[in-house]
């Protein structure tokens, strides 16, 4: 699965951070087992977990991005499904090098095989 968000820790386990409010923070999980931790079901999707924790709780928190290295090039990564991968850039040279669609006025896609990519993630610290 690629990661994309904001990320943090809390008890040894890597959480999504949700939607956030001055001083929290929703926590996200699809683990059952976090039920157990004061996780909720999310009203709109039961598989999703939410856990409102403060702010203040949190001191490992971090932005993950996951590209795509593709034929030696780094490209962004759309999304994703059971053994393909959506790659895209903007530079129309590349695009047309690696021989990817053009979906919008200014950005190329293609849908590739997950064996042909390497997924590199960049994990950066923030403050929240």
């Amino acid at each position: 699965m690629v990661k994309k968000g904001k990320f943090t820790i809390l008890g040894n386990k890597e959480y999504r951070i949700g939607k956030e409010g001055e001083d929290w923070v929703n926590l996200v999980s699809k683990d059952g087992e976090d039920a157990m931790n004061g996780f909720q079901p999310h009203p709109l999707d039961s598989t999703v977990l939410i856990k409102k924790v403060l702010k203040s709780e949190l001191n490992l928190n971090y932005q993950i991005n996951t590209y795509a290295i593709y034929k030696g090039h780094r490209l962004e990564i759309g999304s994703e499904k059971e053994d393909k991968i959506l790659v895209g850039t903007g530079d129309s040279r590349l695009a047309d090098e690696l021989k990817l669609d053009r979906t919008d006025k200014y950005f190329y896609e293609k849908w590739i095989d997950k064996s042909e990519v390497q997924l590199v993630e960049e994990k950066k610290p923030i403050s929240i």
